[in-house]
């Protein structure tokens, strides 16, 4: 059963900002002016589609997802007052107040995108799915089965010069020198070797394993055809300092400086729900499924194995946009981004005497908040798939210590066979 819309519902409602400028006597003979200020903030907006009877459509097993979009504005202020004295003149000795803002707020920013954040969240997206799904990738492990020697020797060179530092150690301290003494070199390539054997061959061989036998575990037991869901999501804070803004809100007699702040928070929300992928318990192509054997799975496989494809992950989202690309996924009965951004602008000034012939003194600095609140749900009908792209400099500084004793590690280790299958 497929989604019918129904009505779409809209709603304008503008929001404004309006305060007076007011300039009044304290004392003396000032004249009295108010000046009234209206300004436009933004207009509320709704705009979603009903369907009819969602409930039964979603009990059956279909789609009533719908788009979706939203904008709240939100404003207050809080007016600045200022009391100034005349100095000279006939004047002198009067006093007067200003009481208002200088000048209208700037305007809100275009709604910005993240490619590096959306791509977190559909990690978390991907993560989930083989989680669920039990699917795992197995063209890789299989054919670095070849190379299990190279694991075990990688593991035994290293612990066999560690044991020569030992009885080196506790023999020079018996008076004894029967054993040779190892190098510094030595002990430093052995580090190497170590390292790189339990970083890119024995833990991934376990996680490959473990991986391995829940997805066979479950294409062989699963029975139940039931809808899954699965969310991912990531979001990000960051503030502007924007430039000061001047005013002069009562012609030349005052003046003004406005310093603004922008704090923005952007966050993606996946949803996407499927149902695994069903078969007889015999059936080859539910294996095939489960254990990434699939022909399209041979590309990712592909790049995986090609002598430091890890390094270029490094910089860039190759391996990332490949496996997403390339997976076989079960079809998706549903899926929804939400986008959410929220931009707060906060400004604060000071209104001050623009004349040497006047003293100013401010009794209340002004302030003016203005929020815009932005969502969007836009419908997905494919698996999201991560972008081919570089990564920025936060992605690359990520794990940066493991990244930085891997390229150590290799530049100094003896074992070149191992270098080869780093990945």
């Amino acid at each position: 059963m497929t989604s019918l819309p129904d009505t779409v519902l809209k709603q304008n409602e503008p929001v404004r900002l309006a305060w007076v400028n007011r300039a009044y006597p304290v004392s003396g003979t000032f004249a009295t002016t108010n000046t009234p200020v209206n300004v436009l903030i933004g207009t509320n907006n709704r705009t979603r589609t009903s369907v009819k009877n969602w409930r039964k459509i979603i009990a059956s097993g279909g789609n009533a997802s719908t788009a979706y979009n939203r904008d709240i504005y939100e404003a207050e202020i809080v007016l600045a007052t200022t009391l100034m004295t005349s100095l000279t003149g006939s004047n002198k000795g009067d006093m007067w107040g200003y009481t208002g803002w200088p000048t209208a707020p700037p305007s809100f920013p275009v709604m910005p995108s993240d490619s590096a954040l959306q791509d977190q969240a559909i990690a978390k997206v991907r993560a989930r799915l083989n989680d669920k799904a039990s699917l795992s990738q197995s063209i890789a492990p299989l054919v670095e089965l070849r190379e299990l020697r190279q694991v075990v020797r990688g593991v035994l060179n290293p612990t066999r010069t560690l044991l020569d530092t030992v009885s080196f150690i506790l023999n020079t301290q018996r008076g004894r020198g029967r054993v040779p003494k190892p190098t510094f070199a030595d002990m430093r390539r052995s580090a190497g070797d170590a390292w790189l054997t339990w970083n890119f061959g024995i833990r991934p061989m376990i996680s490959d394993a473990q991986s391995i036998a829940k997805s066979i575990d479950t294409a062989l037991t699963r029975s139940k055809d039931t809808n899954e869901v699965v969310h991912g999501s990531a979001s990000k804070t960051w503030i502007v300092q924007q430039l000061k803004q001047s005013g002069s809100p009562f012609g030349n007699l005052t003046t003004s400086d406005i310093y603004w702040t922008q704090r923005n928070e952007l966050s993606y929300h996946y949803t996407v729900g499927f149902r695994p992928n069903m078969g007889s318990a015999t059936s080859y192509g539910r294996l095939a499924d489960h254990l990434g054997l699939n022909p399209s799975d041979i590309v990712p496989a592909a790049w995986e194995l090609i002598p430091f494809s890890w390094l270029a992950d490094y910089f860039g989202t190759i391996g990332d946009s490949l496996s997403d690309t390339f997976q076989t996924a079960p079809s998706i009965t549903y899926g929804t981004l939400a986008t959410r951004f929220v931009c707060e602008l906060t400004g604060i000034a000071n209104i001050r005497s623009n004349s040497s012939g006047a003293s100013c003194q401010v009794v209340s600095p002004g302030h003016i908040t203005k929020r815009w609140i932005a969502y969007r749900r836009s419908l997905q009908s494919t698996w999201p798939v991560r972008s081919l792209r570089l990564r920025s400099p936060d992605e690359i500084a990520s794990h940066g210590i493991q990244k930085i004793l891997n390229l150590v590690s290799i530049l100094q280790t003896s074992n070149r066979s191992l270098v080869h299958r780093v990945r």
